[in-house]
């Protein structure tokens, strides 16, 4: 008999709040199946991908978990099998009302999970990710670019600013941020490997085992970084969002993070062309959790410099019309007497 692995306190607490994740995710998917047959195949494929992901993680817990809390996952999974098994079958349910029952069960799950494993869902957003970024002064300027890029995206990017002889305190504040960091992205070129300081920031972070994405600028990573496969850098905007969807792919839990995060920076957005370039931004993050929707809504009634971009626009009409179960009635009340809503 083969003796199950065991599992650390922190590695299932990681596995928890990816399950969360992954839950929400699902439920997500099923919810956009409601009504029309438009993307159905998509949304089926990602139920089956979301329902095996789930599987596997529950299988690396090996029972190490609130057995309620397994048993509505397996719940969710079965059910969300029923309704893409049911939606195969046909373009359009056969019985509304079904539908409705069926996702009304895994929402009511959801929140139990939600409400009994607080922990675990703050484990994924306590705090905006911190991105360290290393790089040689001489380009200091691309790289400031980046990091005004990041931080729309809620992103925390701390600049590793390189000085001749820097004193002892700004020393130990670049060890603290590289410490503390979540993703380390290395800004690669000659300039960066005749740093003095590069090459010791790339040696911290790889004894810590970090999340690493190196930045072609010129040369291909080496060292402690060589085994990471770089992205190469072609501008501030195409680079950035590309740093965020490897970041997202790679490790989910950032995913709702980078989400709370985008969406806080619409409902604040300043301009018509900020708004329409955080949507673009969202549309490759859905999907979305039924508070983020209502956030998403909130932000077109309460600003107008969203309601009056016309990429805003025509999001947000996708989003009542994909969620339009999750939507607060009076919030969509609201949304529809907007002053900017085509009549």
């Amino acid at each position: 008999m083969v003796k199950a692995m065991s599992v650390s306190r922190t590695a299932r607490r990681k596995i928890k709040a990816t399950l969360l994740h992954h839950t929400t995710l699902l439920t997500g998917y099923l919810v956009k199946l409601r009504g029309t047959s438009t993307g159905a195949d998509d949304n089926i494929f990602h139920i089956k991908t979301e329902i095996n992901t789930l599987l596997n993680l529950l299988s690396q817990l090996n029972g190490n978990y609130n057995e309620k809390t397994q048993e509505n996952i397996k719940v969710i999974i079965v059910t969300g099998k029923r309704i893409s098994r049911h939606r195969e079958r046909t373009s359009i349910l056969n019985s509304q009302q079904t539908f409705e029952d069926w996702i009304a069960e895994i929402s009511s799950l959801k929140l139990e999970l939600i409400q009994s494993n607080g922990k675990e869902i703050e484990y994924s957003a306590e705090r905006a990710i911190r991105v360290f970024l290393s790089y040689s002064h001489i380009d200091n300027v691309l790289v400031g670019e980046i990091k005004k890029k990041l931080e729309v995206y809620g992103l925390e990017a701390f600049l590793a600013h390189e000085d001749i002889e820097p004193s002892k305190e700004w020393v130990e504040e670049i060890i603290r941020n590289l410490k503390e960091c979540d993703v380390f992205i290395p800004f690669i070129n000659e300039n960066f490997k005749k740093s003095k300081w590069t090459d010791q920031e790339s040696g911290i972070v790889f004894a810590k085992d970090a999340f690493v994405i190196p930045i072609n600028i010129g040369l291909m990573p080496y060292g402690f970084i060589g085994k990471y496969q770089a992205l190469p850098y072609e501008n501030s905007s195409k680079t950035s969002k590309e740093i965020v969807e490897i970041m997202i792919k790679k490790n989910p839990l950032m995913m709702k993070r980078i989400q709370d995060d985008l969406i806080n920076t619409f409902k604040g957005s300043e301009h018509y062309s900020e708004s329409n370039y955080i949507v673009k931004l969202l549309e490759k993050i859905e999907p979305f959790t039924g508070a983020q929707v209502n956030e998403l809504i909130r932000a077109f009634v309460d600003n107008i410099e969203v309601q009056g971009a016309w990429d805003a626009i025509e999001f947000i009409e996708g989003i009542v019309e994909r969620y339009s179960g999750l939507v607060d009635p009076e919030l969509l009340r609201k949304y529809k007497h907007a002053p900017f809503m085509p009549k």
